[in-house]
């Protein structure tokens, strides 16, 4: 099989890393596959996995972007190199994940899908293609209804622009792209699948849950922690908390991770955020910040390390942060919203209110020091439910219903 991918990224974020490792297991199993991506900061010497886009182009397509209001528009000459290389390869299929983020022309990428009935797969990583201008709607509902009363500020925050809430033309453009477009199965999460039935861009279409993976076998499993507890001078007595986040991101909610590490009463306990790149000064004694970690081998001892993990997101569609954790044998808590609380079920998972602390820090109060039942516990469900062969399989069932028109 013939399989063309489309992602922003090839590395580093968690949708790079479904994309390319996706793509290292089509070539492990015989198929032949190309990667494009946009985001070209960090150039791939695998000539199958290709840039699109300059960062000139980039920058022109975010300028215009916030001056018109019209994202996922301005992209000429990466859509004239990805039609080439599309007709050169000739794929079976075209798997889609995201497309949003100032690199291609989403719409004219479509009508040339339509145009060439070449069967596609869109790999729905957050709610871009069902909203309408939005990555996520949060408490928002107007997706059901075609987006005509936009709320959102849409000076602040990703996609901005200065002066237009494009919103309901977004949506139009979208529902256009969409249209008569048969040959297109849409993935995702089983809650994204849940929420994309009720939207009015998606109720109609192929749907299909398809979990997302980690790398269970070769970077997130359970690692040996005795160096990196002796480097934070964190003694074996200590029950570790952990949350993986950027501070400065709102949406993943660092400022809960704070407060409940302030209010805890207990010395016995440790918080550690990985990512931390804020102001230190006002943080409690019991709170240590690490900056960014990029090698996932590190990361996965910080996993490895933990008694449990903490995700304070208020929007994810299925956060990697939880499942990196499951896959290193650490369980999982955080809160009821969104796709966060599908990652695993109770003891390996609980949820809350969110954006309640309280109830938060009594997730908290009641964790243990993991043995090695609770180790191999998260394992086996993460290497069940989200190792790179489930997806695998699962897709190849998702492309094979796609090509049998089934």
């Amino acid at each position: 099989m013939k399989v063309l991918i489309i992602n922003t990224r090839w590395e580093g974020a968690s949708t790079g890393k479904i994309a390319t490792g996706f793509y290292h297991k089509l070539i492990e199993n015989g198929h032949q596959a190309v990667l494009l991506y946009g985001d070209g900061s960090v150039k791939s010497e695998d000539p199958n996995i290709r840039c699109i886009d300059s960062h000139i182009e980039i920058e022109f397509h975010r300028y215009l972007n916030y001056f018109s209001g019209f994202h996922g528009t301005f992209a000429p000459l990466a859509m004239s190199r990805l039609k080439n290389i599309i007709k050169k390869f000739k794929p079976d299929i075209v798997q889609l994940y995201n497309l949003h983020g100032y690199y291609l022309d989403i719409y004219k990428l479509f009508a040339f899908l339509k145009e060439n009935d070449i069967p596609t797969v869109y790999g729905m990583l957050d709610e871009h293609p069902y909203l309408g201008y939005c990555c996520y709607a949060y408490d928002c509902e107007q997706f059901k209804t075609g987006c005509m009363q936009c709320t959102m500020k849409f000076e602040e925050g990703y996609l901005k622009s200065k002066y237009f809430n494009r919103a309901r033309e977004t949506f139009l453009l979208k529902q256009e792209a969409y249209s008569n477009f048969n040959n297109i199965i849409y993935t995702g999460p089983e809650w994204v699948i849940n929420r994309a039935k009720e939207s009015l861009l998606l109720k109609d279409k192929k749907l299909e849950i398809l979990d997302e993976y980690v790398e269970t076998d070769n970077v997130f499993y359970p690692r040996d922690t005795k160096e990196i507890r002796n480097k934070l001078s964190i003694s074996e007595d200590k029950i570790i908390i952990l949350n993986v986040g950027p501070s400065e991101n709102v949406r993943k909610g660092i400022q809960y991770y704070i407060e409940a590490a302030k209010k805890t009463k207990r010395d016995d306990i440790v918080f550690i955020n990985v990512g931390y790149t804020s102001d230190k000064a006002g943080l409690p004694s019991n709170y240590i910040p690490i900056p960014y970690v990029s090698n996932q081998d590190e990361l996965a001892l910080y996993y490895s390390l933990a008694d449990l993990f903490v995700c304070t997101s208020i929007a994810d569609t299925m956060p990697n942060v939880c499942l990196d954790s499951l896959a290193c044998g650490t369980p999982v808590c955080g809160f009821n919203i969104t796709g966060i609380p599908y990652v695993a079920e109770e003891p390996l998972g609980y949820f809350v209110e969110p954006g309640n602390v309280d109830e938060l820090l009594n997730i908290i109060h009641s964790a243990k020091k993991k043995d090695e039942m609770i180790i191999n516990e998260c394992r086996e469900y993460a290497l069940q439910r989200y190792s790179p062969e489930s997806y695998y399989e699962r897709t190849m069932d998702i492309y094979n219903k796609l090509l049998n028109g089934r």
